[in-house]
């Protein structure tokens, strides 16, 4: 039985063929396994049921080997394999852009709450919610913003609003 780090090892001399640049598309389950047990990044892409999060793994020599894992519509899983992190950031980029539709939205600082409306904001969770409304808590004065679950296809479920009064340090879309 070859153990965990002998398979990280291969997979990293593997990324070492110039012809690879940097990545590798993984299909051996063997390596897809060992890949998918390195400890996610905090920041997971959702939408739907399709996902992309990244992974990464220190080795001797202060190198370190770096995977993108991901889920399509159908279902379908893919695990990527990459020597630098930067190649890792493209290809979690493309895979980002392609899930949300476009390229991913702004962090909020300050935003107009009335802009905010009929948007999709993420929270640090990787959770997906649609503005669906707003209004005043007169007891504070502040803006309360509607939240609704989205369902598979993207639409808001109705009856799962949820109201914040602020939603700083979440992404807008």
């Amino acid at each position: 039985m070859t153990d965990r780090i002998t398979i990280l090892e291969a997979i990293h001399t593997r990324l070492a063929d110039a012809a690879l640049g940097g990545t590798l598309v993984v299909d051996d389950p063997l390596w897809v396994g060992v890949l998918t047990s390195m400890a996610p990044d905090p920041e997971t892409i959702r939408r739907g049921n399709r996902w992309v999060e990244s992974r990464h793994e220190r080795l001797e020599g202060g190198r370190a080997l770096f995977a993108v894992i991901s889920r399509d519509g159908d279902g379908q899983s893919r695990v990527t394999a990459h020597s630098d992190a930067w190649t890792m950031g493209s290809e979690l980029r493309r895979i980002a852009e392609d899930i949300l539709g476009r390229p991913r939205g702004v962090r909020i600082q300050r935003m107009n709450a009335l802009e905010l409306l009929h948007r999709t904001v993420v929270n640090d969770n990787g959770a997906v919610f649609h503005v669906g409304g707003l209004y005043l808590n007169a007891r504070n004065g502040r803006i309360v913003i509607d939240l609704l679950e989205l369902d598979d296809e993207d639409n808001p479920i109705p009856g799962t609003e949820c109201g914040l009064e602020t939603l700083e340090g979440w992404h807008v879309h």
